[in-house]
């Protein structure tokens, strides 16, 4: 039996989770696959994050869904394991996610669905995926069953 490692949230046991620091060390490491959340702002930017709030990872009670990208950038990770050795973290795009994965020839982007999103919106997620060449090695996941539907579909 083969194992394959994934490194959840990017490697999130060193450096604060879905941040640019967590997901460099696991495209870096010996990792089959880094997973992320992802989550679309009030301006249609697709964001980075497990939660749909900043609470937990940037200390404000804020919804991701109603604030622009700029708004959740202004705001700097104060949570997360080793956050003293990576400071000044933010919370990133998508499309910055999959840029860091492309530095890898080999490496699996396992995106999970946050939301449930509309087939407009899928196709968007998917044209991201596809300008940075990772369609092929791109792994969805969902709770929200109707959106991966959609999603095969496409």
């Amino acid at each position: 039996m083969k194992i394959k490692r994934i490194a959840h949230r990017g490697f999130s046991s060193e450096a604060p989770e879905n941040t640019q620091a967590s997901f460099a060390m696991a495209v870096e490491g010996d990792f089959y696959g880094v997973e992320c959340d992802i989550w679309k702002s009030k301006d249609g930017v697709y964001v980075v994050s497990h939660d749909g709030h900043l609470r937990r990872m940037c200390g404000i009670d804020r919804w991701i869904p109603q604030m622009t990208f700029e708004e959740i950038i202004s705001y700097p990770v104060t949570a997360g394991k080793k956050r003293e050795e990576h400071p000044s973290q933010h919370l990133i795009s998508f499309s910055q996610y999959l840029s860091i994965m492309a530095r890898s020839e080999t490496i699996h982007p396992i995106v999970e669905l946050k939301m449930d999103y509309t087939t407009v919106e899928l196709r968007e997620i998917v044209d991201l995926v596809k300008q940075k060449g990772l369609l092929e090695r791109t792994v969805f996941i969902s709770m929200h069953l109707l959106a991966l539907l959609r999603l095969r579909d496409i």
